[in-house]
C-alpha cells in the first residue's frame, strides 16, 4: 500500500484524511469530498460523496461525480454511437409498451435471424435437450428441437410468434420444457404460459405437453 503523504480535513467533521498524491488531494478539496463516515450518512452506497447537483440534460438531482443521470447518460451514449435522434424519445427508450405493429415486426426479424442461425442455435437450455429426447423416445415422438433442425416457429395471426422447445410435425405434438425457477413460476410468467399454451393449441390443433424441470 502506498504511503499517504498529503493530508486535508473533512469539510464536515474536520477529521484528518490522507492521500497518496497531491493531485488526488487537490481534487478532493475542489469537490469538497467528505470522509467515508460523513459521506455514508443516510446513504447506502459506500462511496457516496454527500454532495448533489443536477443532471445537465433533464435537471434531475444526481451525485456530484456524474454529469448526467443514468437515463440521460444512456441516451447520450446511444446518440454518440450514431443512432437516429428519433430513437431517443421513442416508446422503446421511454419504457412504454410496444404496439402490435412493432411486436409483429420484431417477431418477423427474430424469425429471420433464427432461420439463419438455425443450424447453430445459441439461446436455449442445453440441459433440456436430453429430457426432450428421452420424452420423445418413451412416447414414440420424433421431436424437432434446437439441436435437431432448430426450434419450430409458430406465427399466430395476432402477431405473436412462439419458438417450440419440441415439436413432432407428423403427429402434431408440442412438448415444452418449463425450468424450475422463481421467474417461471411467478404470476406474470404463469399468465404468459397459459396464454401461450392456448394460442398454440388453438392455432395448431395439437396435443400439448409440458415437462417440469426436476419433476
Amino acid at each position: 500500500m502506498k504511503e499517504k503523504k498529503y493530508f486535508r480535513n473533512c469539510p464536515q467533521c474536520n477529521r484528518t484524511l490522507g492521500h497518496t498524491t497531491e493531485k488526488q488531494m487537490k481534487l478532493a478539496v475542489k469537490n469538497q469530498q467528505l470522509c467515508n463516515s460523513c459521506g455514508r450518512k443516510g446513504e447506502l452506497h459506500w462511496n457516496y460523496l454527500g454532495i448533489k447537483k443536477n443532471c445537465k440534460d433533464c435537471g434531475t438531482e444526481i451525485d456530484k461525480r456524474s454529469t448526467r443521470c443514468r437515463s440521460c447518460k444512456q441516451k447520450h451514449q446511444i446518440k454518440k454511437q450514431g443512432v437516429i435522434p428519433e430513437f431517443l424519445n421513442s416508446k422503446r427508450n421511454t419504457g412504454l409498451k410496444h404496439s402490435k405493429k412493432t411486436k409483429k415486426l420484431m417477431s418477423e426479424i427474430a424469425i429471420k435471424e433464427r432461420r439463419v442461425k438455425q443450424l447453430s442455435p445459441v439461446n436455449y437450455n442445453k440441459g433440456s435437450i436430453v429430457i426432450l429426447e428421452k420424452f420423445g423416445k418413451e412416447n414414440g415422438l420424433k421431436l424437432q428441437h434446437a439441436e435437431n433442425g432448430g426450434e419450430f416457429t409458430v406465427d399466430i395471426p395476432n402477431g405473436n410468434t412462439y419458438f417450440l422447445d419440441g415439436y413432432d410435425k407428423e403427429k402434431n405434438v408440442v412438448v415444452e420444457y418449463i425450468e424450475n425457477s422463481s421467474w417461471h413460476y411467478s404470476p406474470k410468467k404463469k399468465k404468459y404460459h397459459t396464454l401461450r399454451r392456448k394460442e398454440i393449441i388453438d392455432y395448431l390443433g395439437c396435443k400439448y405437453y409440458e415437462i417440469l424441470e426436476n419433476s
